[in-house]
């Protein structure tokens, strides 16, 4: 595959829930190894794009397209076909708490391939190295921390080799300092592995730390508004922009005044 050629793009896309439209004409991609943040004030469709994208939620029109297959209109088989090309992790981690951390990162291999389980463990026990939890292997998920939990939760949605990695919000609930290095392993990741992520988050810290670009959606207008790396929207984008990312209220001038 061409190393620029967009692993996702979305053109003119509208998402929201049955009948009601919550964005529209939503157009941005991702290329190869890039991490690309989705971010916005509150109730603007963070979370509503991520789940689009997953293919929890139909789009309401317009295109995406995933791996060069178009999800708008999609068939069961071609439906299979992105999923195949995506890891999620959602803000929960959601894992399974009766299994090992090694066992929930094993089930999506063990579900979805026919390799045997020494290859599935092996296979598993790598990308616990990756996310530093090698020696945790053997654990619950409750005798984890919360960045720790995160961690097992990139692993697993690591575990089938996705070109995709999803990830919903995956600072929420963690200190400064465990954010941080969660922030650097995303990063790590990106780089090193040529992982390549789309990241709903609000935490500004970890939108100028990890993000080439970032996907502004606007709570008023209902669309993208701003594409682009932080630090040249902070300085030039458009007003809304600018204020979200210099943490500026919108009554900031009045109140100075």
């Amino acid at each position: 595959m061409n190393s620029t050629r967009p692993v996702l793009e979305a053109n003119a896309l509208e998402i929201g829930y049955g009948s009601t439209v919550i964005q529209s004409n939503i157009t941005f991609s991702v290329t190869p190894g890039e991490i690309v943040c989705v971010c916005g004030g509150s109730g603007c469709g963070k979370s509503t794009l991520m789940r689009t994208v997953a293919t929890l939620l139909d789009p309401l029109g317009g295109s995406l397209k995933i791996g060069g297959v178009e999800l708008v209109g999609s068939s069961a088989e071609d439906l299979s076909v992105i999923r195949r090309q995506l890891g999620v992790m959602f803000q929960s981690g959601a894992l399974f708490g009766g299994l090992t951390v090694l066992e929930n990162v094993m089930l999506p291999i063990e579900t979805h391939t026919q390799l045997s389980r020494s290859v599935r463990r092996e296979m598993a026990m790598s990308l616990l190295s990756a996310v530093f939890l090698e020696d945790h292997a053997n654990k619950l998920p409750s005798e984890l921390s919360g960045g720790m939990q995160k961690r097992a939760a990139i692993a697993r949605a690591l575990s089938l080799e996705p070109p995709i990695v999803l990830l919903d919000e995956p600072s929420a609930g963690l200190d400064p300092i465990t954010s941080a290095e969660l922030d650097m392993l995303i990063r790590r990741l990106a780089r090193l592995a040529r992982k390549t992520f789309l990241v709903v988050t609000h935490e500004l810290p970890s939108i100028f730390e990890i993000a080439d670009r970032i996907v502004f959606l606007d709570a008023v207008e209902r669309t993208v508004t701003a594409v682009g790396p932080p630090s040249q929207l902070r300085e030039n984008g458009p007003e809304r922009v600018r204020r979200f990312l210099n943490r500026q209220p919108e009554n900031a001038d009045k109140e100075a005044a």
